[in-house]
């Protein structure tokens, strides 16, 4: 009797206990596991990363933090301020992903290092040091094509005028009829240009004379507000104090350029132009060498900067940033490619911008978030 007691508690025992192995990993194939991973952040990257006041933030920084709150990832942050540290952490294995803003760059690949798909287009703009203006310069920017064009056309009409009325004026109007052929050019040639300065001073004597002055002071009207509005334009723009002396990409011919290391197509746009390339850890320190006139002109990333030298507001008064753009980079996630998790990161990138949730991220620290999307 005692035998069948202790069969049956023994039995009763094992099967309570295969329940609760059973629940146990019921629960565990519920529960997603959480994955401990190393992040590198680049925290001087303006604005895709950086760190203010021991704080992180960064178009980067909240788009990998909404993810990994989805995917349930610990990440264990590791601050960064040279990208040459980050990327050989990388390439090594001790960060699964590096934040910033960082390109594609083909080298990558040699280092075990791929990347996410491109979530931000940025200008490259060229920069230059602020110069006082030489009267030299000034005549530059005043002496342009549509100043030239509206000259040059001025005077072939103001020809046309001019002899038309010698041709119809010069036997009928009275101070003409006593003058000699010579002093009959010189004295319509003036009468012509003194009524384009609009100081009407010539009276004409006949019906056609009358019409050919009457088209005259009309076009002049029209040529001579061209030309005041060209030169109070440059008189404006002068004092703005940030005139930039580069007109378009050509003028990096034969010139130093600074770049960011590791943005290629900026690279790429100084060697096009036949420009000396000169590659720079940080914005800082192209921005210091352009002051110094240790190099001519700088390639830099547009959003970049501006972010920068809103913190960084001693640079605004010492640098001009021109309208040049001569080319357009894509922000990406790196990760090491032994780690699989980025094959999870980069679905939900994907799933969350289709979701409309990267616009409100890039809103908050750029001023033209519609370049925020993915490729």
């Amino acid at each position: 009797m005692k035998g069948i007691i202790l069969a049956f508690f023994l039995v009763t025992n094992f099967v309570y206990a295969s329940n609760v192995i059973d629940k146990a990993d019921s629960i565990h194939e519920i529960t997603p596991q959480i994955k401990t991973i190393n992040i590198g952040f680049m925290d001087d990257d303006y604005p895709a990363s950086y760190d203010l006041d021991g704080k992180r933030y960064g178009i980067t920084y909240d788009l990998f933090q909404n993810i990994a709150d989805k995917l349930k990832l610990d990440a264990n942050y590791i601050n960064y301020h040279s990208q040459e540290d980050a990327i050989s952490d990388l390439s090594s294995g001790k960060l699964s992903v590096l934040l910033g803003g960082f390109v594609h760059d083909r080298s990558y690949e040699e280092k075990s290092i791929v990347h996410s798909p491109v979530f931000f287009f940025d200008e490259d703009i060229v920069i230059s040091p602020k110069e006082t203006l030489s009267f030299t310069n000034i005549i530059e920017m005043i002496w342009t094509d549509l100043l030239k064009n509206t000259i040059i056309f001025s005077i072939a009409i103001s020809i046309l005028v001019w002899l038309l009325l010698l041709i119809f004026e010069g036997r009928k109007h009275n101070d003409l009829k006593k003058m000699k052929f010579f002093e009959k050019l010189s004295y319509m040639f003036f009468q012509v240009w003194a009524c384009f300065l609009r100081d009407l001073i010539y009276n004409p004597a006949t019906n056609v004379g009358r019409i050919i002055m009457s088209f005259w002071m009309f076009f002049s009207i029209l040529m001579i507000t061209v030309v005041t509005s060209i030169l109070t334009s440059t008189i404006i723009i002068l004092n703005t104090d940030s005139v930039s002396p580069i007109k378009g990409s050509r003028e990096l011919h034969f010139k130093d350029v600074g770049y960011i290391k590791g943005h290629h197509s900026s690279e790429l746009a100084i060697s096009l132009v036949g420009g000396h390339a000169h590659s720079y850890e940080y914005i800082g320190g192209a921005l210091t060498d352009i002051i110094k006139n240790d190099i001519d002109y700088a390639v830099l990333s547009k959003t970049t900067l501006n972010d920068y030298l809103f913190y960084k507001s001693d640079y605004k008064d010492k640098i001009v940033l021109s309208n040049v753009t001569v080319g357009y980079e894509g922000w990406v996630i790196l990760y090491n490619k032994n780690d699989k998790i980025y094959y999870d990161i980069n679905r939900e990138i994907i799933h969350f911008v289709e979701e409309g949730n990267l616009y409100p991220i890039c809103s908050k620290y750029i001023t033209h978030p519609e370049h925020c999307l993915v490729m």
